[in-house]
């Protein structure tokens, strides 16, 4: 589909993840792969409107969301509440998301 992008991830390292497109070029190695993955594919100029896919290696799809979405969201995770969604700061984020509405 035109309109989505898909990113396999395959563990790393220490809670890492190898991240790539379906093409196989390496986006990168991250904790936090999807929303990592979102902020490096809407600089390289992707539209926030576009949804986004991680996929495992095995192909089971993970998580789904917009591209715009996805940039300012992280990954926290601590001993009460274990790892949940949370908002990313960023200095940039405010002005890509005021684009998008």
């Amino acid at each position: 589909m035109a309109d989505e992008i898909t990113i396999i991830i395959t563990p790393a390292r220490n809670g890492m993840f190898l991240t790539r497109l379906e093409s196989g070029e390496i986006l990168g190695t991250w904790r936090t792969p999807f929303f990592t993955a979102a902020r490096i594919l809407i600089r390289r100029g992707m539209l926030p409107g576009m949804n986004l896919v991680m996929k495992t290696s095995d192909g089971e799809e993970r998580m789904r969301m917009t591209i715009g979405k996805a940039i300012g969201l992280t990954v926290v995770e601590n001993q009460k509440d274990g790892p949940r969604k949370d908002k990313f700061n960023a200095p940039n984020i405010v002005r890509i998301k005021k684009e998008e509405e």
